[in-house]
């Protein structure tokens, strides 16, 4: 693969088949168990069904047709795994690494030189100049936690909301749905991003945790 060349790294179908069959199970079971109770139980039993079919079916979509979560190319990495997706260039990154939400989960982590720069562009907020943004993330974090491990991911999900992650990097973005491991991805970032910017002038001691 060449340089010029751009990387698709796409959402990993078994990863989405676990979280899809319980969102499909749990719209069923709405209507099983509550719609033929009362008044109560067929409103709440209407509008879970209505919610968790449509997550579902948005599943089951990804799960036939994998969508890009990042592209990997010469001008830089492109995140499309939330949304807003937001291109940073190969010059504006800083360090890239592997944060340690938990002792089970990890996320990557992209720190940029000029964070104010990507505010300006209206690309992703960074997570250290936004108030609201690091509880959502790890709102996310702590359900997927739950979502994947069962009662297990109870503690790791309680670390996950304790954990500052303002101080941690620019960007962090969740990769429980790529098909590669974090400590994968961030190696294959490493390596294009060092051909594309060269070797560091100076050894950058910035580590995550």
């Amino acid at each position: 693969m060449g340089q010029n060349d751009v990387l698709r790294i796409r959402r990993s179908r078994w990863k989405v088949a676990l979280p899809t069959a319980i969102a499909l199970g749990m719209g069923a079971g709405c209507l099983v168990w509550l719609v033929p109770t009362n008044i109560g139980g067929e409103i709440i039993g209407i509008a879970g069904a209505v919610v968790f079919f449509s997550v579902g079916l948005r599943l089951f979509r990804e799960l036939l047709v994998p969508r890009d979560v990042m592209l990997i190319g010469p001008e830089g990495i492109d995140q499309r795994a939330v949304h807003p997706h937001v291109l940073i260039p190969w010059g504006e990154i800083a360090h890239i690494g592997v944060i340690e939400r938990s002792n089970r989960v990890m996320t990557l982590g992209i720190t940029v030189r000029h964070p104010a720069q990507f505010f300006k562009r209206g690309a992703l907020r960074p997570v250290r100049q936004s108030r609201w943004l690091p509880w959502f993330v790890k709102l996310l974090l702590g359900t997927s936690q739950l979502l994947y491990e069962g009662p297990a991911g109870v503690t790791d999900a309680v670390d996950t909301f304790r954990e500052d992650m303002s101080a941690h990097a620019t960007f962090e973005i969740s990769t429980l749905a790529f098909p590669l491991s974090t400590e994968e991805l961030v190696q294959l970032l490493r390596v294009r991003w060092r051909k594309a910017v060269g070797p560091p002038r100076h050894p950058h001691r910035h580590r995550h945790r």
